[in-house]
């Protein structure tokens, strides 16, 4: 220990030079390092009762949701078709409870649908993430009240931080988990606390490193273990960081994925010998990892998957003939397919990519998924399933389901309006079939079913042909039960939509009908409706004519495409009128955005 009889250990600045010890400099006034563990104690309680109240909050949906459900683990895992037994007593269920699910009104936000431009969030979300930056922030810079000598005491507020970020992150039994919205929604959050911990870490490293020069004992210090691992799970820290930013994680999957993996490791590992007063934070991240690595692998199953190249459409169609249950539609799982890629080689089994499940919950078929050749590994994937005529299996590893509409039930609402745009069909496909599917086991209230799809071609709607088909004749079969049950399908081609441009359309007596759309308007009845449109739908019109239409029970908005149809749907629906939301019974909106 030095003795430091002139040293004045509130400010370094005022002993240049001086040989110092770290400990007596960081650690003179004990008062406020009790404070510091206040603040962060009442950071942490702050966090779980807002976490709290989101989840109260979805405690009536949850139940009504689990009280509807053929079972308890749906959601949860997927399952294979089941024995006869198995489906005359799942049968039995469902006929005791063959009743739509009762509609509890979601609280509305009160703030409009605006899209903040250059950080790519909406309006709701940057006012989170500008309110944990502010209280982050604000606390840290309290605590820290002199940015050399008090930089210790601010990083229990990024431990608390850091353990938020791994909450929001995991898929399974994280934030997501706990308010039911799904890893997905929360997503945005886990980036911007990620950003925040970087950033106060960074102070927090550069002020020691500042302390350490002046006082003469740079070299000295770094020579503990515990400075060099801290430096170690700083480095982790910053690869997670910089291989998180969106180019990376746009076009180099694989770099971003071994930057997150790896970074963690030597994150926590470091942090673990640099402080003792971290470990409890330690301890609380490591029960999230290892809870989310046991639920993920009870819902991950190694399957044969059945790969078809649609023609026209530049997507492939992946089937599940052995898993056909335990899922909601429009929910998604994660695919890894173990054949070895022209554009991967072998390097395409490590890579694993979300689709949204478009096929509905049911013992016939499979689970179906529509991949879009929009990057080098799905381009891949068409082109091998495209080389053998008819498709070939594959052997792959499909993990889910995650996400979705899960409290969002569209079959307690009268009417349903579905928008999609490009490769969001697969969500479309996906509740509309459910829904039907529900509808006609008398299980929804449902009977206005509404689809909208836009597409850049016309060998986009030909490529899908046959699964719209397949709609219109489930949509017969209702009908046959149910005389009064309408469905519209509104198929839309444009070479550009781009909804800042008032909408433009073709009348439909004009628009060129190819073999498949042809076959589809042949499939029109009095009650079933295939409206074939050149150019951009007018998406408010058609939503007023829903509500309209609607006498009681409500509409149920989905919506799936492009961040910029998210956003405008969002907002015709923001935009409803008090009126016609209390004439109705309410116009809700339930919107489905993945981004990397």
């Amino acid at each position: 220990m030095v003795d430091l009889p002139s040293f004045n250990g509130t400010n370094v600045w005022f002993a240049p030079g001086t040989v110092v010890n770290s400990t007596e400099a960081f650690d003179h006034a004990s008062h406020l390092e009790e404070v510091a563990y206040l603040a962060n104690r009442y950071l942490f309680i702050a966090i779980m009762v807002i976490l709290g109240l989101f989840i109260v909050v979805q405690i009536p949906h949850t139940v009504i949701r689990l009280a509807w459900s053929p079972s308890l683990w749906y959601n949860f895992r997927l399952g294979k078709s089941m024995s006869p037994p198995e489906a005359q007593s799942t049968t039995r269920s469902n006929e005791k409870a063959g009743q739509p699910p009762r509609r509890i009104s979601h609280i509305r936000r009160p703030i409009p649908p605006r899209h903040i431009p250059y950080i790519d969030l909406p309006l709701t979300e940057f006012l989170l993430v500008l309110i944990l930056w502010a209280t982050g922030l604000g606390i840290a810079g309290w605590c820290q009240a002199s940015f050399l000598t008090h930089a210790s005491r601010s990083t229990l507020i990024v431990m608390a931080l850091l353990s938020l970020t791994a909450a929001l992150g995991v898929k399974s039994g994280g934030v997501g988990t706990w308010v039911t919205y799904g890893y997905t929604s929360v997503n945005f959050l886990h980036r911007w606390t990620g950003r925040l911990v970087l950033l106060l870490t960074t102070l927090h490293v550069i002020a020691y490193l500042i302390v350490f020069q002046r006082a003469g004992i740079a070299r000295q210090e770094m020579r503990k273990p515990e400075n060099y691992l801290a430096a170690m799970a700083y480095g982790g820290l910053c690869l997670t960081g910089l291989g998180s930013i969106r180019p990376v994680r746009r076009h180099l999957w694989l770099t971003f994925k071994f930057a997150h993996h790896i970074g963690i490791v030597l994150l926590l590992a470091g942090l673990n010998y640099h402080s003792p007063g971290v470990l409890p934070y330690l301890i609380a991240i490591w029960i999230l990892l290892t809870f989310n690595a046991i639920v993920r692998s009870i819902t991950t199953r190694i399957t044969t998957a059945h790969i078809t190249a649609l023609p026209g459409s530049s997507s492939t169609l992946v089937t599940f003939p052995k898993l056909t249950r335990g899922f909601t539609p429009g929910q998604h799982v994660r695919l890894r397919m173990f054949v070895p890629l022209p554009t991967g080689g072998w390097w395409s089994y490590l890579e694993s990519h979300p689709f949204t499940i478009a096929s509905q919950d049911g013992p016939e078929g499979g689970i179906q998924l529509i991949a879009k050749s929009a990057g080098d590994w799905t381009k891949a994937l068409n082109s091998v399933a495209g080389s053998v005529q008819g498709g070939r299996n594959v052997h792959c590893l499909i993990e889910g389901p995650y996400g979705g509409p899960i409290n969002f039930l569209f079959p307690s609402f009268a009417s349903v309006l579905i928008v999609v745009g490009g490769s969001g069909i697969s969500f479309g496909l996906g509740v509309t079939a459910g829904l039907l599917a529900e509808a006609k086991k008398g299980r929804a209230a449902c009977m206005n079913l509404t689809l909208v799809w836009t597409v850049r071609t016309k060998a986009e709607l030909d490529g899908l042909g046959r699964q719209l088909q397949d709609l219109v004749a489930s949509a017969l079969k209702v009908t046959d039960s149910q005389p009064d049950f309408r469905l519209t399908l509104i198929l839309s081609h444009t070479v550009l939509l781009d909804l800042g441009i008032p909408p433009v359309e073709v009348a439909e007596e004009k628009v060129e009908k190819t073999k498949i759309t042809s076959l589809l308007k042949e499939m029109e009845t009095d009650t079933i409706s295939v409206q074939l449109r050149s150019g951009r739908p007018d998406l408010k019109q058609i939503l007023e004519d829903v509500v309209r239409t609607t006498a009681k029970g409500g509409v149920g908005v989905g919506v799936c495409g492009p961040h910029a149809l998210s956003y405008h749907v969002e907002e015709l629906v923001f935009n409803v009128t008090q009126e016609d939301r209390k004439r109705v019974g309410g116009v809700e909106v339930h919107a489905e955005r993945f981004s990397l």
